[in-house]
């Protein structure tokens, strides 16, 4: 289970990496192709170790099996880069991020134009080329790990975040960067 510290904004919820994660009763994330909005503050350990799929998951739902049935939000293991996982391919894009600092990170999705923020401002733009088609039905968000289950209403657990991550929020809306910066902003 992990620990609840002072974070950003009021407490946050640290991961130890090797099994803390929490599952969220009663959200379901975002389905189909709905334009989308995930973002946290996070505290990564420097040097995190490689994971499975050498991702640090920080907010995830939908399930393994299905051609873009996944949508993860993470850090690449390898390069400290923030990084969208959509089961079947992977985007990745800004500065390392394992440094024990705190950092706002966002994602946002506009008709399958993905957009990648770190403290406030644009640090990669991607036009997916597979389907942005997501597969929530029966699948709770998870922060800390992801879902690496195939069948619909289990939970398997991989893919643990080392650090802190506090303010998780996910809009099924495209924001803006003036709205993303507002979010950054939310913690000074």
């Amino acid at each position: 289970e992990p620990l609840v510290q002072p974070g950003v904004i009021g407490n946050s919820f640290v991961m130890d990496g090797a099994n803390d994660y929490i599952l969220v009763e009663g959200c379901y994330g975002i389905g189909g192709v709905e334009n989308r909005t995930v973002s946290a503050f996070i505290k990564a350990e420097p040097d995190l170790d490689n994971t499975e799929n050498n991702l640090h998951t920080i907010v995830s739902w939908g399930y393994n099996g299905i051609t873009s049935g996944k949508w993860m939000v993470a850090l690449d293991s390898d390069t400290g880069q923030l990084a969208l996982v959509l089961y079947g391919s992977r985007v990745k894009g800004g500065p390392d991020l394992e440094d024990g600092q705190w950092h706002h990170v966002a994602v946002t999705m506009l008709y399958g134009t993905i957009f990648f923020y770190v403290d406030g401002k644009e640090v990669s733009t991607t036009v997916t080329s597979t389907p942005s088609q997501i597969n929530t039905i029966q699948s709770k968000v998870s922060i800390g790990a992801a879902n690496s289950a195939t069948a619909i209403g289990t939970f398997s657990p991989v893919a643990f975040f080392n650090g802190a991550i506090d303010d998780v929020r996910i809009y099924s809306a495209f924001f803006e960067p003036e709205q993303i910066a507002e979010l950054a902003n939310v913690g000074n």
